[in-house]
């Protein structure tokens, strides 16, 4: 799973003119600072591939900031990533006690429960990541594809189709809809969502995997 919702971009603030001969005092960085860089720094890590890197430094920046819900979800995204789903599962329980309101969090836990075969959890999480954030894409994305696994079709493809029209350049969303419209009858639509998401080749390539898939498979 990709941190997409949680990536920040780091930015370069402009230090306020001041009058000739005025020294600019620069304050002293406080836990809450250091914490917030550390994080930024995990997520980049992450980005780039180094998940061992990058959780080393989100327990750290943990340390100092043990309420913050978006290291605790981030620790949790790094643990489930090396398979290590109890702990992983624990700093996502952890980040929504601290705010039970944080998207990325509900978003996470739903996908790790997808992972671990717990449909009715799953289910729920999702649908609180997109109540909290109806703008997000990939949230969109995961509940349709656990909609999808539950055998609501009707409810996948809708939810799927929320997601790509929010980011019609998401292939995951586009191809999560091809195999949704697919299981629901719907052939036409499957091949129209694959070659969105992969061109003519790959839609022909979809059709025949998703015709032959068993039930409950996609592409998250």
């Amino acid at each position: 799973m990709r941190l997409g919702a949680l990536l920040l971009a780091v930015g370069c603030a402009t230090a306020p003119s001041q009058p000739p001969g005025q020294a600019a005092a620069l304050a002293e960085p406080g836990p809450a600072d250091v914490a917030a860089l550390r994080a930024d720094l995990a997520e980049l890590l992450f980005r780039h591939g180094h998940g061992d890197d990058a959780l080393a430094l989100a327990q750290q920046a943990l340390a100092q900031a043990p309420s913050s819900a978006r290291l605790h979800t981030l620790a949790g995204v790094l643990l489930a990533r090396k398979g290590l789903y109890g702990q992983a599962e624990q700093e996502l329980v952890r980040a929504l006690a601290c705010d039970r309101s944080f998207a990325p969090a509900h978003d996470a836990l739903g996908v790790l429960y997808d992972r671990t075969h717990r449909s009715a959890p799953a289910l729920r999480e999702h649908e609180a990541a997109v109540q909290a954030a109806p703008g997000c894409a990939r949230c969109w994305n995961n509940l349709g594809f656990s909609l999808y696994l539950a055998h609501r079709d009707r409810e996948a493809v809708t939810a799927l189709e929320t997601a790509v029209r929010l980011d019609p350049h998401s292939r995951a969303a586009s191809n999560n809809l091809g195999f949704a419209y697919l299981r629901a009858g719907d052939p036409a639509a499957a091949a129209r969502a694959f070659r969105q998401a992969a061109g003519e080749t790959g839609a022909q390539k979809n059709l025949a995997l998703g015709r032959a898939l068993p039930a409950g498979r996609g592409a998250q």
